[in-house]
Order: C-alpha cells, then structure tokens, then sequence
C-alpha cells in the first residue's frame, strides 16, 4: 500500500478502508442471522437476503478502490510482458487511461441512475434505492483518485511502470 503526505487522501482511505471492514462485518452478521432464522427457527426473515446484497453491492464497490490502490485488481500481462521498455511505457499508460475514462462513464450513469431512482424503495426493507445505486458512483469516484495517484506516480517514477502488480511478484 502507497503512503501519501496528503491528509484529506490519507483521511479518505482510512474511512474506505474501516467502511469495508464494517461493511464485511455487517454482513457477515447479517448472513449468519438469515441462516439461524431460516434452519433453525424455521421461520425465515424477509429483510435478511435483500441487506447482504446490498451490503454486498457497497463491500465490492469500496473494496475495488482498495483493490485500485494496491494494483491487485486481475489484468492479462501477456502482450505487455513481451514487449520492450518504450512501447510496455505506451501501453501502460494508454491502459491507465482507458481506465479513467471507463470509470469516469460508469460514475456518470451512476449518478444518472441515483438521480432516477430516487423515489424507488426496495421491497423488504423500504430504503430508497439510491442509496443502494450510490455505490457505484462512491466505488467509481474513489478508484478513480487510485488510478490518477498511480498514473502521476508512473510518470514521475519511470521505473514505476515495469511494476503493475508490485507486492504479488
């Protein structure tokens, strides 16, 4: 994991970071609470699967920033592995960008969609479903910061771009 002498970033990943936790958490909880009711008490309750998967939804989207930050999210590096020094530089970068402007466009339609279902509610729970579509703007937003840190970081440490995936080799 990258140190930063930014405290707003800093401030940022640490609340990411302790959101994941407590997310994983409550719905682990969650998780074993349906189990209960369901075999044992024979009566299964209604709200229980319908909050893991929207726990769910938010644990994967804020866990993905974190996945950006350490460079741990999957990736084929079978053409960059091949080629030389000057186009594996073209090519990582051409990849770091595409990456922005995806995430970019799914955080746009995600607030495009927040904004739609503000008046929608879930069925068991009846929280407002844009609370749940949230996420993906949250999760889009924070693995964009990730991405530009670790774009910056390639072009003012050259040596930077051999090393995709640092802490796995």
């Amino acid at each position: 994991m990258e140190k930063t002498d930014n405290p707003v970033l800093r401030i940022i990943r640490k609340v990411n970071d302790w959101a994941v936790i407590l997310l994983f958490a409550a719905m682990t909880i969650t998780v074993l609470i349906q189990v209960f009711f369901r075999s044992v008490m024979q009566s299964p309750l209604r709200w229980t699967e319908e909050m893991a998967r929207y726990l769910m939804i938010w644990l994967v989207l804020l866990a993905s920033g974190i996945a950006m930050r350490n460079r741990a999210h999957l990736q084929v590096d079978v053409l960059t592995a091949a080629l030389p020094k000057g186009p594996k530089h073209v090519l990582t970068l051409l990849v770091d960008v595409l990456t922005i402007a995806f995430l970019g466009i799914m955080t746009f339609y995600g607030i495009q969609v927040v904004q739609t279902t503000m008046a929608q509610t879930s069925p068991a729970m009846q929280v407002p479903m844009a609370l749940i579509y949230a996420a993906f703007p949250t999760g889009g937003i924070l693995m964009i910061i990730e991405q530009l840190i670790t774009l910056v970081n390639r072009f003012r440490f050259k040596d930077d771009m051999d090393a995709p995936r640092e802490f796995l080799d």
